[in-house]
């Protein structure tokens, strides 16, 4: 009896226990199965992506013809309803086409007043020939470009014709092509990146997209771009790639702009960012191109091209220890991105993202490093605001007075809003867990440079109590060290005359590649060129009313403080 006894508990115990594994096993078995669906999926697209580039890039295309001449092929021949050339190469640069106006888009660069010399090939249906009609060299290359001419050629076969045409642009082209519906998971993706001087990509990758937050009031996507290659292994992996000279990497960001209406703001504001930290490291001194867009053989407009941020990397670069320092970033409460998340809604209405912690560190403790931050950015309503001597002594000991106010500066130099606050922003906390300081870098400056609440340019964003506190209670003497940044900054790159030029640059070289005009007309209702005018003229009256109310709000006689006893 005492056996059958055993013997029943044991059976019991190993049934529990089957049954404890059983979803186990099935989770197990369910995930297995999505990787090896995955790796093949990643396998099909090294596949297929090799024997597109053992393909023949097309023959090579006929000299020009007269306009007889090409309505004596139409006249032997049917029109064809569907493309019978799907692409077109200069040497190994891929052209943009935009397959519902059979047009073609060919990459230039804006060097140089004389046509080079193209190496134009096609390929399509079997047979295909194809002859310019139009001699694009009759007109100077700076109108084709700036005014976007299409110049026409005849496609054809035996038995069926098309016309196709070719527009030369000055800006670099990126296109991508899916065999799905891109989201916001990746999917295999061929992306080539042609540009003027440039080393041509032709990669396997995988895309989804990205930034989905809000809609902006265009259906303009931005994506996210990851490279891959096949290692010496025979096994995928991603490939750093080196994009438009840019460093190598891995991910690559295209910016569509889309809630800005001249598409320049994020790259104005992140070129400015370089030129403000010039003569030292920049946190995240990311290099940026405006390119032109086509996905699916659909044209989309203009875009950034952009790596994003690598927060090991940058640790790293700040002189960190990656065993040692952190990274997180404000972000808006709606954003769900898979990274731990602390809620700070309700105590500094933002969510803490985080974006880097050392192997063994938990995310409980990661997060204890950012609630000096949270507690000195509490607004005054809140009933745990600190007292001036409780700021004064966690700012003392966590805060970088001239890196802060530097911040501070730029962000009302650039008119960010209250959401480069708390969203769109990074904290890196380096040091040691008993002393370690924040540092601050922006993302996403697409709101930036234009009026703050009204449209008057008098208007500065006192949202950051980090840097507003700091400056009342003049922490570190940083009433002095404000003024002595402003005064560099007024007397380099934020000189009216410093303004007027960039923006008057950045204006021309859009302009004169065409591509404002395409995104205008794609996006905004009709062609238009690019006028940076209105920013410009609103960025230099900010300038000077800035300088006054910076001025009238924080004046030099306030004894500074450096340490926890306030006038001491």
């Amino acid at each position: 009896m005492v056996t059958r006894r055993k013997l029943m508990g044991t059976l019991l115990i190993v049934l529990a226990l089957v049954a404890l594994m059983t979803p186990l096993a099935l989770r197990l078995t369910r995930e297995l199965a999505a990787q090896k669906a995955a790796d093949q999926a990643l396998l099909d697209m090294h596949i297929a992506h090799t024997a597109h580039l053992e393909e023949s890039r097309g023959s090579a295309l006929l000299e020009i013809i007269d306009i007889e001449e090409a309505w004596a092929l139409e006249d032997t021949r049917a029109e064809s309803e569907t493309p019978l050339v799907t692409a077109m190469y200069n040497g190994d640069a891929p052209l943009g086409f935009d397959r519902e106006y059979r047009t073609f888009y060919c990459t230039l660069g804006m060097d140089g007043e004389e046509w080079p010399e193209l190496a134009l090939t096609a390929k399509g249906e079997d047979g295909v020939q194809v002859a310019w009609i139009d001699d694009y060299t009759y007109d100077w290359r700076a109108d084709a470009l700036a005014e976007g001419y299409g110049y026409e050629l005849i496609a054809y076969t035996d038995t069926a014709y098309e016309y196709i045409y070719v527009v030369f642009t000055g800006l670099p082209i990126v296109s991508l092509h899916v065999q799905q519906e891109i989201g916001d998971t990746y999917i295999p993706c061929r992306t080539t990146v042609s540009g003027a001087g440039a080393e041509t990509i032709d990669s396997a990758s995988l895309v989804h997209t990205r930034g989905g937050g809000f809609y902006k009031g265009i259906d303009k996507q931005s994506y996210r771009v990851e490279f891959h290659g096949v290692s010496k292994g025979g096994r995928d992996e991603k490939k750093p790639v080196s994009v438009l000279g840019m460093p190598a990497d891995t991910d690559w960001l295209l910016v569509s702009n889309a809630g800005d209406d001249t598409c320049m703001r994020n790259y104005l504001s992140f070129e400015l960012w370089k030129k403000w930290n010039a003569g030292g490291y920049t946190i995240t001194p990311l290099e940026s191109r405006m390119v032109e867009v086509f996905v699916n053989d659909e044209y989309m407009g203009l875009y950034q091209l952009m790596p994003r941020i690598r927060a090991d990397e940058e640790i790293t670069e700040m002189g960190g220890e990656l065993d040692r320092d952190t990274a997180a970033r404000m972000i808006g409460e709606r954003y769900e991105t898979g990274k731990p998340l602390y809620n700070a809604h309700e105590e500094i209405d933002g969510v803490l993202e985080l974006r880097y912690a050392p192997q063994g560190v938990s995310v409980k403790d990661a997060f204890e490093r950012y609630m000096p931050y949270v507690a000195m950015n509490l607004p005054e309503t809140n009933p745990d605001y600190l007292s001036d001597e409780a700021f004064a002594q966690l700012a003392l000991g966590h805060v970088d007075v001239r890196d802060v106010i530097s911040y501070y500066l730029f962000m009302e130099a650039t008119s960010m809003t209250p959401d480069n606050v708390k969203n769109n922003l990074y904290i890196w906390a380096l040091g040691s867990d008993v002393d370690y300081t924040y540092r601050f870098s922006p993302w996403d400056m697409d709101s930036c440079l234009k009026p703050l609440y009204s449209s008057e340019a008098n208007f500065l964003n006192f949202y950051w109590p980090i840097a507003t506190r700091t400056l009342g209670i003049n922490i570190g003497n940083a009433r002095q060290i404000m003024r002595d940044l402003w005064e560099e900054k007024r007397a380099t790159i934020l000189s009216e005359d410093a303004l007027y030029q960039w923006f008057l640059a950045a204006e021309e070289e859009i302009n004169a590649s065409g591509a404002y005009l395409r995104e205008t007309e794609r996006w905004r209702g009709g062609a238009q060129p690019l006028d940076l005018g209105e920013i410009s003229a609103f960025v230099i009256d900010h300038m000077n009313a800035m300088e006054r109310i910076l001025y009238d709000t924080w004046p030099l006689d306030v004894p500074a403080v450096d340490s926890v006893r306030l006038g001491e």
